[in-house]
């Protein structure tokens, strides 16, 4: 994968994010926005374009 991941080891940050359950997946832009959760690959694909 070419772009940054982040593991919450100890689910801190999720909890601040209120998180409830996992699998859980967000498309995030340089500023920190969050563009889509929960996202198959095929909406992932048009995202990115």
């Amino acid at each position: 994968m070419t772009y940054p991941q982040y593991w919450d080891f100890n689910r801190l940050q999720a909890s601040d994010c209120l998180i409830r359950w996992y699998p859980t997946n967000y498309l995030v832009d340089e500023r920190g926005k969050v563009l889509a959760k929960n996202i198959d690959l095929d909406q992932l694909k048009l995202l990115i374009k």
